[in-house]
């Protein structure tokens, strides 16, 4: 996307920055934040930036993207994910490979930041792709990253889109934090064109053949019935296992009624099935239970499932706060700042939560309908309450009937359901992984943890 103000920005960082710089952008989030003045761009734009962490270097080439206002004057914006240039470019050796009538709108901002004009920005960008070789196809994957992170793109994407981009999100949150998900995801650039598993084009990130699932590379209950309408499989491997990410579709993406999302724990022999609802309208977003012709059929699907479960003995590991493995998420299927790698804000409802809160006052309209809302809901799951108690195996099944489960996907499907389905491998070996360089424990999401 363009941008009105600036073709491009020249960002020059402290020098004393450089180290924690170049760890987030390579190994941690990929992504930070800064303060630009408000007259360089305008509210959501992204644009592309030359980055300096080093006197009279450019270091990398950043997409730069204005995120909220921290005060008139101000804007705060996400830097990354970048390109790092194969070796640091000479200022001076830049400035004067570019045409002489625009060297004069160009200028090395010492620990600042300059506002490059658009067609200024051309000629400086083509010369710092010269002369630092720096491949056509990175430059692509940035160009087609800053423009999916318009407004415009993003509220053109479709519901299924974005709910299976949430989908991946909180499997990544649940598997390995905040630090993995943000870098995965902020890196995709979804569209409209393929569901979005296929956009996951970080180096972390592993395409699974078809044939490696067919030999068994990937095991989990509920694996046969998904196998056949497989549109695409990802795998990741971190300090916490492996995580492998598959989408099922039996139809296309303009005629998905709906999306899921299965988490399946090795280690603890458990799922949870989350099931997506869209909130609608401005400015209090609502979901309306009686206008969805869908629902009625959906909860009775999980309440027989319920029905005929079987009641196991729990050990101490085994123990669950709650043993129900079905959840709805309410969400819309926008929100500000969703380009950046946080999942949709939502609330989510166990079953028989919701089972509760429908007979309850908290919902009835001014005319005797059920409205949903945040203001009418003052119990429910926020995304870090959810994604927590998954990944510490506090909630989902205890054990699972493999053939039951079979025909619940199956079913799903059937009733054009998109389904992601993410299954977590245990650890195989351990990691002094919230260890800094001094020997210090950090958070696991720590930036800087090793």
């Amino acid at each position: 996307m363009g941008d009105r103000r600036a073709g491009g920005l020249w960002i020059a960082l402290p020098y004393s920055s450089a180290n924690r710089v170049e760890r987030i952008l390579i190994e941690g989030s990929g992504a930070f934040t800064k303060a630009v003045p408000r007259s360089m761009l305008v509210e959501g734009a992204s644009v592309l930036s030359l980055l300096s962490i080093e006197a009279g270097k450019v270091n990398y080439i950043a997409l730069v993207t204005a995120g909220s206002g921290i005060s008139d004057i101000e804007w705060k914006v996400q830097i990354g994910p970048a390109i790092l240039l194969e070796e640091p470019l000479s200022v001076d050796l830049l400035i004067k490979s570019i045409p002489r009538r625009v060297q004069r709108h160009v200028y090395f901002p010492d620990e600042a930041i300059a506002s490059i004009p658009p067609g200024t920005w051309k000629n400086l960008l083509e010369s710092v792709i010269r002369l630092t070789k720096t491949p056509q196809e990175e430059l692509s994957r940035l160009t087609s990253l800053m423009k999916s992170r318009s407004a415009t793109v993003r509220k053109s994407l479709s519901e299924t889109i974005s709910f299976e981009r949430d989908a991946v999100a909180t499997a990544l949150e649940v598997f390995g934090g905040s630090t993995l998900r943000k870098k995965i995801i902020s890196d995709a650039s979804p569209d409209n064109e393929a569901p979005f598993i296929s956009k996951l084009r970080h180096r972390e990130v592993k395409f699974i053949e078809d044939q490696m699932i067919a030999h068994d590379a990937i095991s989990f209950p509920g694996l046969q019935s998904l196998k056949q309408h497989l549109v695409g499989a990802v795998e990741l491997y971190t300090h916490n296992g492996t995580l492998t990410v598959i989408n099922s579709n039996r139809t296309s993406i303009e005629k998905t009624l709906g999306v899921d999302l299965l988490y399946y724990n090795h280690t603890c022999s458990s799922f949870v099935l989350v099931q997506y609802k869209r909130l609608t309208g401005k400015p209090n977003p609502v979901f309306r239970p009686n206008q969805d012709s869908n629902l009625g059929k959906e909860l009775e699907r999980m309440r027989a499932f319920r029905r005929e479960s079987n009641s196991y003995n729990y050990d101490y590991l085994s123990y669950r706060l709650n043993d129900n493995p079905f959840y709805l998420k309410l969400c819309k299927a926008h929100s500000p700042g969703d380009w950046n790698g946080r999942m949709l804000q939502g609330m989510y409802f166990p079953l028989e939560l919701w089972d509760l809160l429908i007979k309850t006052e908290y919902v009835k309209g001014p005319r005797g309908g059920q409205r949903i809302s945040f203001e009418s809901t003052p119990r429910r799951l926020s995304n870090s309450e959810f994604t927590a108690l998954v990944a510490k195996g506090w909630i989902g099944t205890n054990e699972v009937d493999t053939e039951r489960l079979n025909n619940l996907l199956v079913e799903l499907l059937s009733n054009k359901h998109s389904v992601v389905a993410a299954v977590q491998q245990p650890k195989s070996r351990f990691n002094d992984y919230c260890r800094d360089q001094f020997g210090r424990f950090q958070s696991p999401d720590d930036e800087f943890a090793i």
